[in-house]
Parts: structure tokens; sequence; C-alpha cells
């Protein structure tokens, strides 16, 4: 009887025991997961220092046209995504549009190197966002037709 008795204290225990810990666990992860959120959606969104005007300028001056792309007559727009983090940093750099010729890794490179953005904010604290940037490649000969560009690629591998 006795022993019944110590059993069931320590059945109790444990039991009590196992959901303090499952609480616990439950209390940690949703405080983890919060911090690895990833809004599409804020107040106000992730910025570049000193606006678009600057990233426009920082992508002028820091992407090249890839030779692979240039010969080929490659043009077109890449569409990468990227995660503007709550220190401005950025991360998970995804080529979501390519159009060959070296063009969307040359993309990467430049957003990889990049200066801490200003991040997006929502009930004003600093949160994760998605940001989707369209970084456009237009050679110079991009008004020659697609025959004229042919002929040209033909003409230089002869010479």
């Amino acid at each position: 009887m006795l022993r019944d008795k110590i059993h069931g204290k320590l059945f109790k225990m444990k039991r009590t025991l196992i959901l303090i810990l499952l609480l616990t666990f439950i209390v940690n992860a949703r405080i983890i997961a919060q911090s690895y959120d990833i809004y599409t959606q804020t107040e106000k969104t992730a910025e570049f220092p000193g606006g678009e005007t600057a990233l426009l300028d920082y992508l002028a001056k820091n992407v090249s046209y890839p030779r692979v792309a240039s010969e080929a007559g490659i043009n077109g727009i890449v569409f990468v995504t990227f995660v503007v983090n709550k220190d401005g940093s950025t991360e998970q750099w995804k080529i979501e549009r390519d159009i060959g010729g070296g063009c969307g890794a040359e993309v990467i490179r430049v957003i990889k190197n990049m200066p801490n953005w200003n991040p997006a904010q929502l009930n004003s604290k600093p949160v994760r966002t998605l940001f989707t940037l369209p970084v456009s490649f237009q050679s110079g000969d991009d008004k020659l037709s697609r025959k004229e560009r042919k002929a040209s690629r033909r003409a230089n591998r002869k010479k």
C-alpha cells in the first residue's frame, strides 16, 4: 500500500515535470520563431541608405556587364530576392528570374557586397523583410535586331 502511494506520487511528479518542460519548449519555440519571421508587408519598408536614387547609383557603379552576356547580346531584367535583417544586413539571396550569360551571378555578387540597409519596421520595431529587386541589363547595341547581332558575332569569329 505504501509502495502504491509512492509510485502514484512519483507518477504525478513525472507528469508535472513533463508538462512544465513541454510548456517551456513551446514558449521558447514561439519566441525563436518570432525572431526568424520574414515579413512581406510592413509599416515602413526596408530602404537602401540614401534612398532609391542612391541604390540606382550604387548598382550603376558596381554592376559590370558580364562579357559572355555582352558578346551574346543578352539584354533583360534579372529579378533577385533577398532578406533585409533587423540590423540592415542582407542574406538569403536568390535569383528569381535570370537572363543568362552570368548576369544573375553578377547581381548576387553586387547585392552581397552592399552596405547595410535601413531595416523595415513594424509597430516601430525593426523586422526582417523580403525584398525583390529588378536589375536591368541593356547593351549598347540593344537596338540591333537579332539577325544583325548574329551576323556581327559571325563576323567577329571569322577575324
